[in-house]
């Protein structure tokens, strides 16, 4: 990760801390605000569509941060960024200042995703990988199994 070529106007690492900071507090904010305005459920479309963008952020910090797959990482960020702003949408449709205390963290991702973009096509020696996963993280071809079922073994 470290080894990485970045952009010129990478930001400094303090920027990131201070910013995501920031974002966390408003993000507090805004689905606290949020929960109260649709009754006290979890169950409602906002918070679920800020679920899928935080289940994407997650899976592009694995993907880009832990398994150095780029391309996967910018499909995850990308799917995220979608996911975070029909979040703010609907945060700001169901109560105006809970989407307005969201909207700073996708402006955060929208230059986020423009710098991943760029780290992905500055580190492309081999060719850009795939935007899909389709071979495992240290190579060969992916097995999809259920965890709970057990299978005969082909042997």
């Amino acid at each position: 990760f470290r080894t990485r070529k970045q952009p010129s106007w990478t930001p400094p690492p303090v920027f990131f801390a201070c910013v995501w900071s920031t974002i966390a507090v408003l993000r507090g904010a805004s689905c606290t605000l949020l929960y109260n305005a649709v009754g006290g459920t979890f169950f409602s479309l906002p918070l679920l569509l800020y679920a899928a963008h935080l289940s994407f952020g997650d899976t592009f910090n694995e993907a880009n941060n832990v398994s150095n797959r780029l391309g996967v990482g910018f499909s995850a960020v990308l799917c995220g960024w979608a996911a975070g702003w029909a979040a703010v949408w609907k945060f700001y449709e169901a109560l105006p200042l809970a989407g307005l205390l969201l909207a700073p963290s996708l402006v955060w991702i929208s230059v986020a995703v423009v710098l991943i973009a760029s780290i992905r096509r500055l580190n492309n020696d081999g060719g850009l990988e795939t935007l899909y996963p389709n071979t495992l993280a240290g190579g060969g071809a992916p097995v999809w199994r259920l965890p709970f079922a057990k299978l005969p073994s082909r042997e």
